[in-house]
């Protein structure tokens, strides 16, 4: 009887304008064994974080990979031209120039050559595109031009702005931080010691002030701009999103409680891209409470693990049926 535990991997490579796209496939006994043989779960791809390889932060997808192929799943975390483990270098230029480029969709191509291929190697499966932070939008811009090659997105911490020197501009905050900001003072009302912070003007008191008035103030004020209207807004971004709502693909979002990635989206997509109404058939926000962006922790990575995998289990429980068996690869 093979071992379901057992994990194996292998280096798959997809040629592509001449050079080779290389990702890690992720693969159990269960891939083969499964209650149907004409049923399979999906396919899911872990996309790089910014100029990071597919490992993710901390090695994060490895992990997530792993686990998920333990239960049937067939992961690759995949690495586009010039990024880890493929072929190519990235065009030079300063790392904010960088950072835009993949912003506004420098990936999509090649991540669009390993899914054509993926698909064809497995047509009965559904394709999830799942990335953090610079991968995040990678999966998102993919999703809104090649909608045919993706069944569904998870994004990690997606950032609504580009990459430049003032990404909101100077003195705006968001409601999140506001309110993120108010909790922590609301907190401290009950401490001995921030009182006596505060009455011996070793606190900052204008500060206090200052998210006080902005917490009154943003009760009574609506910002009412379109979302072009913000400085550094991603444009190509934003008609992704569109996209997406519009070909009904599948969405989570995960956000952490404490990035600044939340309090920026939750202030500008959220309240006017999604209507505050994204938690739908189609897509779904979760926020892993008091985490960071890159989910250091193993607490952090876990929740978010648990929110993706009831997701994953909810929304892609019954996967196309073909009428032909199943073909044993390994």
């Amino acid at each position: 009887m093979p071992d379901f535990n057992q994990v194996h991997e292998r280096v798959v490579s997809v040629t592509y304008q001449g050079k080779c796209l290389r990702s890690i496939e992720s693969y159990s006994c269960l891939d083969n064994y499964s209650e149907s043989p004409d049923i399979k779960k999906p396919v899911v791809v872990f996309l790089p974080a910014g100029l990071k390889s597919s490992a993710g932060p901390g090695r994060i997808f490895v992990k997530y990979a792993r686990e998920l192929a333990k239960d049937g799943f067939l992961c690759y975390r995949f690495d586009p031209l010039g990024i880890g483990i493929s072929d190519g270098e990235l065009k030079s230029g300063s790392i904010k120039d960088v950072w835009n480029r993949i912003e506004q969709g420098h990936f999509t191509d090649d991540l669009a050559a390993f899914a054509t291929h993926i698909r064809k190697q497995h047509p009965e499966r559904k394709i999830i595109i799942c990335g953090l932070c610079g991968g995040a939008v990678t999966a998102a811009l993919f999703a809104g031009e090649y909608s045919h090659l993706v069944d569904g997105v998870i994004s990690i911490n997606i950032e609504p702005f580009l990459s430049t020197t003032a990404i909101i501009p100077s003195g705006d905050e968001t409601s999140t931080r506001i309110n993120s900001v108010m909790k922590s003072y609301a907190t401290k009302m009950l401490s001995a010691e921030a009182w006596t912070r505060l009455f011996s003007l070793k606190s900052d008191i204008r500060g206090i002030l200052r998210f006080v008035k902005l917490f009154l103030l943003q009760h009574i004020q609506r910002d009412d701009r379109d979302l072009s209207e913000f400085k550094n807004i991603n444009l190509p971004l934003i008609q992704a999103f569109g996209k997406i709502r519009l070909e009904r693909t599948k969405h989570l979002m995960l956000f952490a409680e404490h990035d600044s990635c939340w309090h920026r989206f939750h202030s500008t997509y959220f309240s006017r891209l999604m209507e505050s109404q994204y938690s739908s058939p189609y897509g779904e926000i979760k926020i892993v409470h008091n985490a960071n962006h890159e989910l250091q922790f193993r607490e952090w990575r876990s929740e978010a693990f648990d929110y993706i995998k009831g997701w994953l289990s909810s929304n892609f429980r019954d996967a196309e049926k073909k009428n032909h068996p199943a073909v044993n690869r390994h």
